[in-house]
């Protein structure tokens, strides 16, 4: 584990009773994906949590390189050559109530082992069902912040109703993403996501799939989805910076299959080797 770059023990940094990010979900985080004992697409994490960071008016100063330093740190320091997960965890310095004394940031990195170095697709298709409660974003559902209850609540429902995770939705019925994941459906050759627009997170893997597979021959775009577009869709996926795809089974009384399922994870495998590669 590295605190502001330094290893500590878990239980020897800022006090729980006095964290912001414990008091009130003041801060960041990312998960990274490490494969091959290298951080994958740490270029796309690092912007995403500068972004957060300007937004919640955190100040953190650090350069991509340093930030790309401290993940490689903590990979060899923990002997990991194959896959695993790092948490990068950031939030303002103690002081103050709801206003803050102080806009300085803290960062935690933490890292854990994964069976697989490769994602590795699903063999048996996800069941999904739809989250009750409407998604309200509370501040901005752009930045990727330690404040998840509405994530938290909606894998709850999935959880407590036998799916293995939901579908949420804004206010006015438009899909935006699972509890832990962005959201792609395959009709008629092409790939299509929510829009950020209409208030989904801006996942890595969502951006690597609209950046990079269009390169590869893929039709991708994003556009406005609902439930007609589900009960049409061939295939639907799940996608995170962790697993990378996921293929979703059944919906509602609709079934899916995973035609393309497998070549889209063998083409995202391929692409993040050559990610690592050119480091």
């Amino acid at each position: 584990m590295l605190l502001d770059g330094e290893g500590v023990n878990a239980q020897n940094f800022e006090d729980l009773a006095q964290n912001r990010s414990f008091l009130y979900g003041d801060g960041v985080f990312e998960s990274i994906r490490v494969m091959y004992g290298q951080a994958l697409w740490s270029r796309y994490h690092h912007d995403r949590l500068q972004y957060g960071l300007k937004r919640l008016g955190i100040h953190y100063a650090q350069t991509f390189t340093q930030f790309e330093l401290l993940l490689q740190k903590l990979i060899t320091s923990n002997k990991i050559h194959a896959g695993a997960r790092i948490r990068v965890h950031v939030w303002r310095r103690a002081g103050g109530l709801y206003c803050p004394e102080n806009d300085g940031g803290m960062q935690l990195m933490q890292i854990s082992a994964l069976e697989h170095n490769d994602f590795v697709l699903n063999t048996k298709g996800l069941q999904l069902g739809d989250c009750k409660t409407s998604k309200h974003s509370l501040f901005q559902p752009d930045v990727k912040s330690t404040n998840a209850l509405q994530y938290v609540l909606a894998a709850r429902e999935a959880k407590s109703a036998g799916w293995d995770d939901a579908f949420l939705y804004h206010s006015e019925g438009g899909l935006l993403e699972s509890s832990s994941s962005n959201v792609f459906l395959l009709k008629d050759g092409e790939l299509l996501t929510p829009r950020l627009e209409d208030g989904c997170l801006p996942g890595i893997m969502r951006r690597v799939i609209l950046e990079k597979l269009p390169t590869l021959g893929y039709k991708v775009r994003e556009q406005l989805l609902a439930h007609h577009d589900l009960q049409t869709a061939d295939e639907v996926y799940l996608t995170n910076a962790i697993s990378g795809l996921r293929w979703v089974g059944g919906w509602r009384n609709k079934r899916y299959f995973k035609k393309q399922a497998g070549k889209l994870m063998e083409d995202l495998n391929q692409l993040a080797l050559q990610s690592l590669t050119n480091l």
